[in-house]
């Protein structure tokens, strides 16, 4: 969770796109832009983080 952004491909490479974590781990965001033949288009999901944790198997 360095706060930078990061850059991802997707596997077909039509999907490209890059997210975001805060330095406090708290805030994300997600930008995926995706091109399909003649069509494009793109979307942002900024959401904040309120609990993160760890599932146990008993």
């Amino acid at each position: 969770m360095d706060g930078k952004f990061h850059t991802f491909l997707g596997a077909n490479s039509a999907t490209t796109g890059y997210y975001r974590i805060s330095n406090d781990g708290k805030e994300s965001s997600f930008t995926v832009d995706y091109f399909h033949g003649e069509f494009e288009g793109a979307a942002t999901f900024s959401f904040m983080i309120d609990h993160a944790g760890v599932s146990q198997c008993h």
